[in-house]
């Protein structure tokens, strides 16, 4: 691992010039280090007091707490229904119906039977 006081010039200059992109890829081409490895060597040189481990475990503690998925926007006036699909539409009184059918032309065949 490169020590982050011992950057060579090239990546110093650029650092001084504000450039850390062209930095960490100096540095990636003269310590042969990974991105992650060479970012952490940068942000150590800005902030002389960390060392590139602690750059690495400062970043993972400052990280926020995973948020909760946002909540599923439902239509106005929508029911859920235990064993439908998505998008299926619950049958609704097909017994009723087909018994006053039924009904009505019983009604009708012992009228035609009786008048005719």
């Amino acid at each position: 691992m490169a020590d982050s006081r011992n950057l060579p010039p090239e990546v110093v200059a650029a650092l001084k010039a504000g450039n850390r992109i062209e930095a960490m890829r100096l540095l990636r081409e003269r310590m042969g280090v990974g991105l992650a490895e060479a970012r952490m060597h940068v942000q150590a040189h800005e902030s002389p007091a960390a060392s590139p481990a602690d750059v690495g475990n400062d970043r993972m503690r400052a990280r926020a707490p995973a948020r909760a998925a946002p909540a599923r926007m439902t239509p106005p006036g929508y029911v859920k229904r235990d064993g439908l699909s998505p998008g299926e539409v619950p049958r609704t009184g097909g017994g009723a119906q087909a018994m006053i059918v039924v009904i009505a032309i019983l009604i009708a065949l012992w009228a035609y039977a009786k008048i005719g």
